[in-house]
């Protein structure tokens, strides 16, 4: 059994908290949270390798798969359905396929927004996907090497994107973004961090260094907040300010909660993220456009939003977890994986 890291769970759930309030209208607020999901997805990956990387991607696709498939055919059919309730949105047979295999298309709705796939949050899953079959080749050339190589790799993409900028090719305008450096940068804190000496069960930050670390990542997450209220940041790459500060709070956070009791409750917010992250918006856009708007600011929005929406949107999301991340995919797992 492989040691769970608490404190990364921590983390899993403020991620997915800060994108349930980035899709909440009158807040539109936390898309940062992605930054972090994808630092602590390539420690992940390292520390599920450590000792081999046996059925790697069946492994994943159980992972990922089920709950996504279900929130994409339950986008789809809402778009059959109702498809006045979307702006953006709209269902095609293509779209459906191309959601369903992660790959990325590229439409623009009526809002002017474009999106690549079903689910709102779909993209980065197929960002998350492309970076796993990185990995799992690197894995297969030199397993040791595993984050050097997959590192070097989502470098030179980016390299590549920055040099043909104005290109028309989706697969480098998309899948060619520095935001995929957040990959590497979660290997290589994975290294780093364990051969500092975290790994130790029996190390434990001192009080002083576990204030300072929580604190720094506090200031610098209220500030990922903040910026939305400066211009100056307007026209700064998504890399730069976001990735690089989420990165710095995944550090600090690891390093400043390594080995000590995380409340249950937030640990269980961890464990259920996944679900959260895919499930939130058909609580949260549901209810604003079918019981009470709380799109734009209103104290009885506010009021809602705290007390019911949100409530409502972790309690669904427990169930999903439950029934789909717990129950069906352990079920998967002993049918497909071959123990011993």
């Amino acid at each position: 059994m492989k040691k769970q890291y608490d404190n990364i769970q921590l983390m899993r759930g403020i991620a997915s908290l800060s994108v349930v309030f980035m899709h909440i209208q009158m807040v539109a607020n936390g898309a940062f949270g992605v930054e972090l999901f994808f630092c602590i997805s390539g420690f992940i990956m390292m520390h599920v390798t450590e000792k081999n990387s046996d059925h790697f991607i069946l492994k994943r696709a159980i992972r990922i798969v089920p709950l996504y498939w279900l929130a994409t055919f339950a986008m789809a059919a809402l778009l059959i359905i109702m498809p006045s309730m979307f702006r953006t949105l709209e269902f095609r047979p293509s779209f459906l396929i191309k959601s369903l295999f992660f790959i990325p298309y590229f439409y623009t709705g009526e809002s002017g927004s474009t999106v690549n796939s079903l689910v709102q949050v779909g993209w980065t899953l197929v960002m998350e996907i492309f970076f796993y079959f990185i990995f799992f080749a690197a894995s297969k050339i030199k397993r040791e090497s595993r984050h050097i190589i997959s590192s070097a790799v989502l470098a030179l993409m980016v390299i590549i994107g920055l040099v043909f900028n104005e290109t028309e090719s989706d697969f480098i305008n998309f899948y060619c973004q520095p935001i995929i450096l957040e990959f590497a940068f979660g290997m290589l804190s994975y290294r780093f961090l364990i051969r500092a000496g975290v790994e130790n069960p029996q190390y434990k930050p001192s009080a002083a260094t576990r204030i300072i670390c929580i604190s720094v990542a506090a200031v610098i997450w209220a500030g990922l907040f903040a910026q939305k209220y400066f211009s100056v940041f307007d026209n700064v790459d998504r890399f730069i300010k976001y990735g690089i500060p989420a990165f710095a709070v995944f550090v600090l956070l690891f390093k400043g909660l390594e080995n000590c009791k995380i409340p249950k409750a937030l640990v269980v917010l961890g464990d259920i993220s996944y679900s959260l992250y895919l499930t939130h918006s058909f609580v949260v856009q549901g209810f604003s456009r079918l019981i009470y708007n709380i799109d734009k600011f209103s104290i009885t929005g506010v009021a809602l939003t705290a007390f019911l929406v949100l409530p409502l949107t972790v309690a669904v999301a427990w169930i999903f977890w439950w029934l789909i991340e717990n129950k069906f995919t352990s079920f998967l797992r002993k049918k497909l994986i071959k123990q011993g």
